[in-house]
C-alpha cells in the first residue's frame, strides 16, 4: 500500500549485528521500514614502495591484505588498504612486515622486524615510509 501512513519509530537493539531504527504500525504493529543506525568509519593504510633504492624513487600505495594491529586488535586490510572501525575517532595503527601476499625476513642479527605507530583518521590515510638514514631493505618473499 502506497501512500502517507502513521508510523511509530523503534529502536532495535541487534546485539552483535548492530542497532536498527523500525518505523512500525502503531495499529498493528507491522514494520513498515528499518534504517541501519551503525556507522563505522575506515581510513587507508599505504606503504612507500621503493621502485629504486639506489635512486631513493618510491610511491605510496595501498598496502593489500596487510596484518595490522588497529587500537591493540588484529586486522587485516582489505585489498585496497582499507581499515574500518566503528566510530569516527582517530584509531593507531601499529604497522607490519606481514600480510597475506608478503612476509618480510630480516636476516640480520637479532632479526628484529620494522613496525610504525600512525595516527589514522576517518577517512583519512596514513603512509608507512622507511626512515631516510636507512640505505637497505629486507627481502622479500611470497608467502
Amino acid at each position: 500500500m502506497l501512500g502517507y501512513r502513521i508510523a511509530v519509530p523503534v529502536t532495535i537493539d541487534g546485539g552483535a549485528e548492530g542497532r536498527y531504527l523500525a518505523y512500525s504500525d502503531p495499529v498493528t504493529g507491522a514494520t513498515l521500514a528499518v534504517r541501519q543506525m551503525n556507522l563505522f568509519a575506515s581510513g587507508t593504510c599505504c606503504i612507500t614502495a621503493s621502485i629504486a633504492i639506489r635512486r631513493g624513487r618510491g610511491s605510496d600505495r595501498p598496502a593489500p591484505l596487510a596484518h595490522v594491529m588497529l587500537d591493540g586488535a588484529p586486522q587485516t586490510t582489505s585489498a585496497s588498504g582499507l581499515v574500518s572501525w566503528g566510530d569516527n575517532t582517530s584509531q593507531t595503527v601499529a604497522t607490519s612486515v606481514v600480510g597475506d601476499l608478503v612476509v618480510i625476513v630480516n636476516k640480520a642479527s637479532g632479526g628484529m622486524l620494522s613496525t610504525a605507530q600512525l595516527t589514522l583518521s576517518a577517512g583519512g590515510q596514513v603512509i608507512w615510509d622507511r626512515p631516510p638514514s636507512s640505505r637497505t631493505m629486507p627481502r622479500c618473499r611470497p608467502t
